[in-house]
């Protein structure tokens, strides 16, 4: 795997980080999405982007059923994924004993 250069991290204001997970929650336990739910995650995206973010990690399970790459100007890593990806490279790779 190679390595990855993070020189800072952008962090989301403090209303995104705690209101839209809670609809978000309350939604999908309702087997609902909806659209002011995808169009704040894009705002959220988009006002990373002006501050100078490169991409995106979606770092809760459910936000990719909200969010994929044709709803973010920021390339998106889906952190399930990256972790199901390299989840057996690790495994194979480690020494038992």
């Amino acid at each position: 795997m190679a390595a990855i250069s993070v020189p800072f991290v952008h962090i989301v204001d403090a209303t995104a980080r705690h209101g839209t997970p809670r609809r978000r929650r309350g939604e999908l336990t309702r087997n609902r999405i909806e659209s002011a739910s995808r169009e704040e995650y894009r705002r959220v995206i988009t006002d990373l982007a002006g501050r100078g973010a490169q991409a995106v990690i979606l770092g809760c399970t459910e936000i990719t059923l909200l969010i994929g790459p044709e709803d973010s100007p920021l390339p998106v890593s889906d952190s399930t994924r990256l972790h199901l990806e390299t989840a057996p490279d690790l495994a194979l790779r480690t020494t038992v004993g």
